[in-house]
């Protein structure tokens, strides 16, 4: 199984293009000047936008939980065990069999010419850097619809709670375990982004 990401298209105008692997989640369409996050497709505002209690006020966008904004922060085993526990196959070793020292995921630079990362590689991680091998572990969990909240953490779950504005507010007689167990079960009801690329 080799590490592919798919070619995208703008989700304004419908232009298709390449990504740049591995940079700015920030993207400005060439065509249409439309500015979306790469990793959901939801939109960049540069002030105050029509969200519900947006208090944002300068250049921002509304990242769902399974972008790869929030997701690109986890580390790979915690990536590979949200894949590991609904059953999806992911490349541990180079698709060719030989391990390089430097990450040749082609990217482009400043200069708009594409060249390779060149960043180290790490063994286990599929001949990529730690970047390209997180953007790639997160393109499957995305491909499959997977639900992190199942492996957040106590505060993950308050603050994506705030963000979902699902409240937080505990019962007088809840204990730490039922309230968070409420939180994740509310979580869980709001759907994952609805426009998060799932290319399988």
């Amino acid at each position: 199984m080799a590490v592919l990401w798919p070619p995208a298209a703008c989700p304004s105008c419908r232009f298709q293009y390449a990504l740049t692997k591995g940079g700015c989640l920030l993207f400005s369409c060439s065509q249409c000047r439309y500015q979306f996050c790469s990793g959901c497709n939801n939109p960049y505002h540069k002030t105050v936008c029509k969200a519900a209690q947006c208090i944002c006020p300068g250049l921002h966008a509304h990242h769902p939980r399974d972008c790869l904004f929030y997701l690109r922060d986890w580390e790979p085993p915690r990536l590979q065990a949200l894949l590991q526990r609904s059953g999806v196959d992911f490349n541990t070793d180079p698709s060719d069999g030989s391990q390089s020292e430097a990450c040749c995921v082609m990217e482009q630079k400043d200069d708009k010419v594409e060249s390779p990362c060149g960043l180290r590689t790490q063994p286990g991680q599929a001949g990529l850097c730690e970047k390209h091998y997180k953007e790639y572990l997160v393109s499957l969990i995305n491909a499959h619809s997977l639900d992190p909240a199942p492996l957040y953490e106590a505060s993950e779950v308050i603050r994506a709670c705030e963000r979902y504005l699902v409240d937080t507010q505990r019962g007088g007689d809840e204990d730490e375990d039922v309230f968070l167990a409420r939180l994740l079960k509310k979580l869980m009801e709001v759907p994952l982004g609805e426009k998060v690329p799932r290319n399988k």
